[in-house]
This record gives C-alpha cells, sequence and structure tokens, in this order.
C-alpha cells in the first residue's frame, strides 16, 4: 500500500471558477445589486441620474449648428414697433403669407388661438375670416393646443371627473390649418424637478389624440406621416425610442422622450417679427425650411423653461424638439428592467473578481471597471448613447467595501482557528523539533555542497533506522534529476537503481511524498522487492524549495520492521531541511554570481583581489590582473538594442571562462567591462594571456539580428612586482589606465602598464 500526507496547494483557476457559484462573494454582490435596482426601478434614484445626464450634456458641449429651422421671435423692439400684445390676427396672416412667398416648408405658430380676436370688438370676426384665409392660402401652417386639467361629465362613470382637456384653436383656424401640436410639458412625473428633459410623444383629449407641436413640425418638415402603435410613435419608417422613466413608490412607468438640447438660448437662427413683417431679412433666409414663431417677450408671456444648458423660452425647447427627430440624433437608453439585469450581471462579475483576487490586483480591477463605466458613460453620451451611472457609482464602491471587510473578518477567523489547531499540536511537535535539533547538528554551511548534504542524509538513515538512503537533484534548469547522487549504504556509495530513479521522477512530478511500507504488495515497484538488493520499505519525498521540486530524497528499508506515517512525517522535517540547505546555497550563488554573464559580481571581486594582493605580498609571489573592455559596446545597444547588448555580453563572457584556469578569477567588473584575477602570474605571462583571449575574442562568432557581429576586446595589464604598488586600489587604478591607453591606441590590443619608479 502507498500513501502520502495531505498537501496544502492553491486552487486551479479551473477549480476557481467552479466555486464561484458556492462563493458567498458572489451572493453579497447579487443581492446587493437586487437592493440597488430596486431602488432604481422605484424611481429613487432617477433625480440624481437626471442630474448626471445633465452633466453629461455640458461635458458634450454643442452640436453643430441647426440649419432646418429659423425662428421668428416677438421681442420687446417688436413691441414697441407693432403695439402693445395681443396683435390682430391680420397683421399674423400678413407675416404667414410673406414666409409662403420666402419660401418656408412649414410654418408652426407657437401663439395661442383657442379664443377668438376681440381686436375691433366683440362682435367682429373680419380679423379671424383674414387669419383663416391666409392660413388656407399658406397650406403649411400648424397651431398649437394646450391641455388643462378641467372637470369633466364621464358617462361611464355618471359622475365628473378631472381630466386633462385640449384647449384647442377656434374652428375657424383648425378647419384650415395643416395640423395642431400640443406645446405645454408634463413635469410632475417626467421633470419632477422642474428641468425638462422629456417629453410626451402623444397625448389624449375626447377620444383624438394629439403630438408635441415639435414633432408635428418635423413630420411636416419631413413631409413622413405619424402613426401610433404597440411599438409606440412612428415617423415614417422609424419608430421614435422613448424611455420608460421609473416612478416613486411604484407605479405604471411614464414613457417619454428625451430631447437632444444642441446647445443653450440662441443656438437657432432668428429674426424678428417686425423684420420678417417689412421684409428685411436676407435672400433664401426661409426657402426649404421650417418657421417656428413665437414670444419670448415679458411683454408678451414668461414661457420660460429649464433644460441642462439653462434657461430656454418655450419655443426653443420645441425647436430642440424638432431638431432632435430632423436630425436623427435621437438617445438610445436600455429599458429600467433591462439595466436592472445588466447591473445584476456586472456584481456577479465583480464579486468573481473580488472573490478570485483578494489582492490589490482585484481592487485595481474593479477599480478599472468603476472608471471605465463613468468615462464609458461620457463617451457614449456623445454618441447618443445614454448609460445609466448613478446605480453603479452606489453599487461598486459598497460592494467592494462589503466584500473586502467581510473577507478580512473571514481570514482573521480562520486564522484563529489555525492558530487554535497549532497549540494543540505543539506536543507533538516537540519530539519532532528535538528529532529536529540533533538532526542540525549534522548540517554546517560549507562551500562543498555535496559533503553537506551527504551529512544530512547520513543522519537521517541513522535517525530512521534505516539501511540506506539516496538524495538525487535536479540539474541547474530544474528539468533533470542529475546522475550523480550522494547515496549511502552498507558500504558507502553505490549506484541508484533504475527503479529507484522512475520513482523519483514520479514523485517530482506529483510534488508530494510517497511511501510504501511493503514494497513486494506494491504492483508498481513489487519488483524492487526481488532485486540483488531488495527493497522492503520505501519513504520517497521531495525536496521543495518555494513550492518548486529541487530533489528528491529516498530512504530504504527500515532496519527494524516497515516505514510508517510518524517515519513520514520525520523524512519531511529532514527533508525540508535539506531543501534550506540548498536553498542557502542558491542564494549565494545569487549574491556572488553575476547572472547574465556567470562571473562573480565586482563586490566579490574586491575582496578576492584583496586576498590575493595580501598572499603575494607575504610569499613574495607575482600577481597580475587584467582588466578588459568591449570595443564600441554601446554602439551594440544603439543599432541592435539591448538584447543583442546581452548576447555580446554573454559571448566575451563565455570565451573568458574559457581561457583562466582553475586558480584564476574572473569577474564583471561593471557594464561592458571584465576583470580577471592571475595569482602567481607574472607581467610576461599575463600578457600571454591577454593576447590569448584577445584572439579568443575576435574569432568568436556571435550570431546578431542580421548575420555575424565583429567583437573585439582592449585589454589592460598590471602586476607586481613589475608595477610597485602598495595597494590593490592603486593596481588596478594602472591596469585600468593601461587599458585606456589601448583603447586611444587603436582598440583591439592590449597594453602593459609601465613600471614606476619605486618611492625612496
Amino acid at each position: 500500500m502507498s500513501g502520502s500526507p495531505p498537501a496544502v496547494t492553491g486552487a486551479t483557476p479551473a477549480a476557481g471558477w467552479r466555486s464561484l457559484g458556492r462563493a458567498w462573494e458572489v451572493w453579497l454582490g447579487v443581492g446587493l445589486a437586487a437592493a440597488v435596482a430596486a431602488t432604481f426601478l422605484g424611481g429613487l434614484l432617477l433625480e440624481l441620474e437626471n442630474r448626471t445626464i445633465d452633466l453629461r450634456f455640458k461635458s458634450r458641449g454643442a452640436l453643430p449648428l441647426a440649419r432646418d429651422i429659423v425662428l421668428v421671435v416677438v421681442d420687446d423692439p417688436d413691441l414697441e414697433k407693432l403695439g402693445t400684445w395681443p396683435w390682430p390676427r391680420e397683421q399674423h396672416a400678413r407675416l404667414a403669407r410673406r414666409l409662403k412667398e420666402a419660401g418656408a416648408r412649414v410654418v408652426g405658430y407657437d401663439i395661442y388661438f383657442n379664443e377668438p380676436s376681440r381686436y375691433n370688438g366683440p362682435d367682429d370676426t373680419q380679423d379671424d375670416d383674414a387669419f383663416a384665409k391666409a392660413i388656407a392660402e399658406t397650406g403649411n401652417v400648424l397651431l398649437p393646443v394646450v391641455f388643462e386639467r378641467k372637470q369633466v361629465w364621464d358617462n361611464d362613470l355618471m359622475d365628473t371627473v378631472d381630466r386633462p382637456v385640449a384647449e384647442r384653436p377656434i374652428a375657424e383656424l383648425r378647419q384650415v390649418a395643416a395640423g395642431e401640436g400640443f406645446i405645454d410639458m408634463e413635469f410632475q412625473k417626467m421633470n419632477p424637478d422642474g428641468v425638462l428633459r422629456y417629453v410626451l410623444l402623444q397625448n389624449s383629449s375626447e377620444g383624438e389624440t394629439f403630438f408635441p407641436f415639435g414633432l408635428q413640425l418635423a413630420a411636416k418638415f419631413l413631409g413622413q406621416p405619424i402613426a401610433t402603435g404597440p411599438a409606440g410613435v412612428r415617423l415614417g419608417g422609424r419608430v421614435l425610442p422613448t424611455y420608460g422613466l421609473p416612478q416613486w413608490g411604484g407605479g405604471e412607468p411614464v414613457r417619454g422622450f428625451q430631447i437632444n438640447y444642441a446647445n443653450q438660448t440662441g443656438f437657432f437662427e432668428e429674426v424678428p417679427y417686425f423684420n420678417v413683417l417689412v421684409g428685411s431679412f436676407p435672400a433664401g433666409l426661409f426657402q426649404g425650411k421650417a418657421v417656428m414663431v413665437g414670444t419670448r417677450s415679458k411683454g408678451t408671456s414668461e414661457d420660460r423653461k429649464f433644460c441642462p444648458f439653462g434657461v430656454l423660452a418655450g419655443m426653443e425647447v420645441h425647436a430642440h424638439l424638432f431638431q432632435t427627430i430632423v436630425s436623427g440624433r435621437t438617445f438610445a437608453r436600455l429599458g429600467p428592467a433591462w439595466f436592472a439585469l445588466a447591473l445584476l450581471v456586472l456584481a456577479g462579475v465583480v464579486a468573481a473578481v473580488l472573490a478570485l483576487w483578494t489582492g490589490w490586483m482585484g481592487n485595481l480591477a474593479v477599480l478599472a471597471v468603476f472608471v471605465a463605466w463613468v468615462v464609458g458613460a461620457d463617451l457614449a453620451f456623445r454618441r447618443e448613447v445614454v448609460l445609466e451611472v448613478v446605480p453603479v457609482l452606489i453599487l461598486l464602491p459598497v460592494q467592494w467595501a462589503l466584500t473586502r471587510l467581510i473577507q478580512q473578518f473571514v481570514t482573521l477567523r480562520q486564522r484563529n482557528r489555525d492558530l487554535a489547531l497549532l497549540n494543540a499540536d505543539l506536543q507533538r511537535k516537540n519530539r519532532e523539533l528535538s528529532i529536529l535539533n540533533e538532526i542540525s547538528k549534522a548540517i554546517v554551511f560549507m562551500d562543498n555542497l555535496v559533503k553537506t548534504l551527504d551529512a544530512i542524509l547520513r543522519r537521517a538513515v541513522e535517525v530512521l533506522g534505516a539501511e540506506r538512503g539516496a538524495l538525487l537533484m535536479l540539474d541547474e534548469r530544474y528539468e533533470n534529476l542529475v546522475e550523480e547522487a550522494v547515496v549511502v549504504g552498507p558500504e558507502g556509495k553505490a549506484e541508484v537503481p533504475a527503479a529507484l530513479k522512475d520513482m523519483a521522477a514520479r514523485v517530482v512530478e506529483q510534488g508530494s511524498s510517497l511511501l510504501i511500507s511493503e514494497v513486494g504488495k506494491d504492483e508498481t515497484y513489487a519488483a524492487m522487492a526481488r532485486a540483488a538488493e531488495p527493497v522492503r520499505s520505501v519513504i520517497c519525498l521531495p525536496l521543495m524549495v518555494h513550492q518548486t521540486p529541487i530533489g528528491v530524497m529516498t530512504i530504504l528499508n527500515k532496519q527494524a520492521g516497515t516505514f510508517d506515517a510518524d517515519d513520514l512525517k520525520l523524512a519531511d522535517i529532514m527533508a525540508n531541511q535539506a531543501a534550506i540547505v540548498i536553498e542557502q546555497a542558491r542564494l549565494y550563488n545569487l549574491a556572488t554570481i553575476d547572472g547574465l554573464t556567470g562571473l562573480i559580481v565586482h563586490r566579490h571581486f574586491q575582496s578576492k583581489i584583496e586576498e590575493e594582493f595580501r598572499r603575494a605580498k607575504r610569499y613574495d609571489k607575482p600577481l597580475s590582473i587584467i582588466m578588459t573592455d568591449i570595443d564600441h559596446f554601446k554602439k551594440f545597444n544603439d543599432t541592435w538594442g539591448h538584447q543583442t547588448g546581452d548576447l555580446v555580453l554573454r559571448e566575451v563572457a563565455k570565451c573568458v571562462r574559457m581561457s583562466i584556469r582553475d586558480t584564476d578569477v574572473a569577474a564583471r567588473y561593471g557594464g561592458e567591462e571584465f576583470a580577471v584575477i592571475l595569482p602567481e602570474t607574472d607581467v610576461e605571462g599575463a600578457a600571454q594571456f591577454a593576447e590569448r583571449l584577445r584572439q579568443k575574442v575576435e574569432s568568436a562568432v556571435c550570431q546578431g539580428p542580421k548575420g555575424p557581429l565583429s567583437v573585439t576586446i582592449s585589454l589592460g595589464v598590471s602586476s607586481v612586482p613589475h608595477n610597485s604598488v602598495e595597494t590593490t586600489q592603486e593596481m588596478i587604478k594602472a591596469a585600468d589606465e593601461a587599458l585606456y591607453a589601448a583603447k586611444h591606441s587603436g582598440r583591439n590590443r592590449f597594453q602593459v602598464a609601465p613600471p614606476a619608479e619605486k618611492k625612496e
């Protein structure tokens, strides 16, 4: 039978995704989203959302100037010239004829005509007749309708009820008009804060359907009919999009059409009423355009409306509605129910991110979603797409804060549980620690790693009462088990059986320990029990450093009985200790060896040169050093890039390593500069070495991005006693000066530092 202790490993991505369905983070996110969605659907967030839409209007700025409509405005100078308001309707008739002559395609009067004219007396109808005649002759005049709430009799209820009633133009005028459109705006349900953003596209009175004044003007201008159906109001072949505005306290949403305001007041072309009446306007101004006639003078009406850009005259609001429809720049917007569903999906995605990434990456991802939504909403608005912002601004920060707070609480609770388990396990650990202390006595950090590993293995075999053991290490790339392994047995070192190598490879691959108490009963390894050196019981453990296997420790044949779970735990401790020693050796290597070139680093070089210099002085032996620099190395980096520069550095370092003796020391001194210490080598020997190294580098093949690269080096040589120096700094300086002399002499050569006169 075989077994292994439970291992603590990180969840795989697939397992992480599968566990999301059970993650409390997801349910919390969905619950919060449902609460925000309910608040949104209840209309509580509509006012805040409308204010963000106003900000988006201002962020977007003005649209291109409208060319399809001209406003004829009654202002204070007109009242001074034409008299007090109201004017005779015969004057409006003259204006209609003037606009017809100027080529206006359609004319809309944003002026009430719901009562007979009294200009020439209560019984005089000539004024209305004159205006009606002009309307009939013009054939393209629209008149306004106003809805007022009145007490009317309901035949079905047999009682009076409060209903909106259409106040229409007088019969003489509406019979000859091209159409009617209502000019009053709904505020209580659609625009409760008084800022006019949405309008009704239809209203009914006494069984008749009416459409907004701006829509009627657009329909006549485009020559397209208005129709109603299940999908809403259609203009020609397109459905005008409406948005179901959620109502506070519940109730059926009110569907409104959102006006795409183009700018603040004064956006449209305007002409004073008097100027049109007397023909004082540019030729072609009205040709083929829609014309809206209305008042803006304080002496006529106080028809002022608040909009996202500020205060507008009522006729300007109708003009913006007209321009929104004619230009086709109508807003697209998800319905409240669809957005609520999208909010649930967004919360689920954010919850998954917070559950899978509990650190700063998750926080950064949520922040990115938050910023992307806000910025995206602003950019989408410029493309006539309205994204809800307020629900997301509420949901994401609250969801992030609550999730992280609960995660911290869960983590703290788990840590408390772990501490309780650890405290309960202390007595069992005491025995293991005492044994570990015994094992630690056999472990002394030394330069010879093989000797250290041999000491560890011998102590492990001794403590576990085993017959023999083996340590197999992975190569430096951590891919293959090294053939040369530390093996301890009754007769010292021996060969590692092939079957044992297979077992070790399996343990490395799985990353977990293997215990086979009775090998003869194991189907996979039963043959090992019948070998020349039979294996009766075995423990095989991976040596792990930061969750990465670096080798395998195998303990064979317990002298008294077979290995059990307690032996496996103890062996795990020994394996961990061995891994620590190996990690120390690796760290020592990292601290002293340059990763790019494989040569020792500058700091280690300084300690080595000091050591060799003292030895040379003490025993009166020669010592030489060589400083070398790659010629034109900066050009390699500038021309081919730093990767090619690194390639050149590695190739030169390779030449240096292949040229030195075991007793020599080679270092990467800094950048593209190398140094070589030659113990017991006089100046002649150093010069010969320098020339050999120069030739070796010159003949080396260094493949660049577009073919072989020509690489040369310059070298400087200093030596004692050739150079009378008293310190290593002076010796290095002499070699460095010789190096620069070689460079100034043409490069690709070596230069020996000239002997200096001895100081008296």
